[in-house]
């Protein structure tokens, strides 16, 4: 039994996340250097913030793309989990594009604010099971225990470190004084590097699909 647009499909997905995981390090260099010029008045610090911000927002956009292409194709050979995970990601650009025209309009709603910083995270993680739980239907199709043993322990992983990332961005948007503002970015760089932690393990699991569907 083959899969040829599961395993194409699968390939496009494992280059995104790859994108995803640059993306993430770019974050946590971005607090680093947004944490270093706190007080300092650093300009360079400033400006390298600035700079792996903006590669940050370049690499997601072609990862979206790139990712929303793999999942639409591995969804031909298993059209009930990579379905869901294709709607997951549709319905994650587009309240991301809506969060950011609230945002500008309402800059100091906190509820506006919260939901930005969270939501996007936690549809994120959604399609992340979606697709782990795609792979393990295709595991199970092709007998392979292995693969759909391991996609059962990730997910569980996944969940743990994905609710607790989740919850840490919530209380950083929450810190609104000066003393907190440092205290809030430690925490975002904490989140940011456990985001890290996340994709290793999918993209581990990703790995081991492009394998299985050879």
């Amino acid at each position: 039994m083959k899969f040829p647009n599961a395993e194409k499909g699968i390939g496009k997905i494992f280059a995104a996340e790859i994108l995803a995981l640059i993306g993430s390090i770019c974050v946590v260099a971005a607090a680093i250097f947004a944490a270093l010029a706190i007080g300092n008045e650093n300009g360079t610090m400033l400006i390298l913030a600035g700079v792996f911000t903006i590669i940050m927002a370049i690499v997601t956009v072609i990862s979206y793309i790139i990712n929303i292409v793999g999942i639409a194709q591995a969804s031909k050979d298993e059209g009930n989990h990579f379905k869901t995970a294709l709607i997951l990601t549709i319905f994650g650009i587009v309240f991301t594009i809506v969060m950011a025209i609230l945002g500008n309009a309402f800059p100091n709603n906190e509820i506006v604010t919260s939901l930005s910083n969270t939501t996007p995270d936690l549809i994120n993680l959604f399609v992340m099971i979606a697709i782990i739980l795609g792979v393990r239907n295709l595991a199970i199709q092709l007998k392979d225990s292995a693969v759909e043993r391991k996609g059962s322990n990730i997910l569980k992983v996944l969940i743990c470190i994905g609710i607790i990332t989740l919850v840490a961005r919530f209380v950083a948007t929450l810190i609104t004084n000066s003393v907190g503002a440092v205290i809030s970015v430690i925490i975002l760089c904490v989140a940011g590097i456990l985001s890290i932690v996340l994709y290793v393990l999918y993209l581990f699991y990703l790995s081991k699909a492009k394998k299985m569907l050879k």
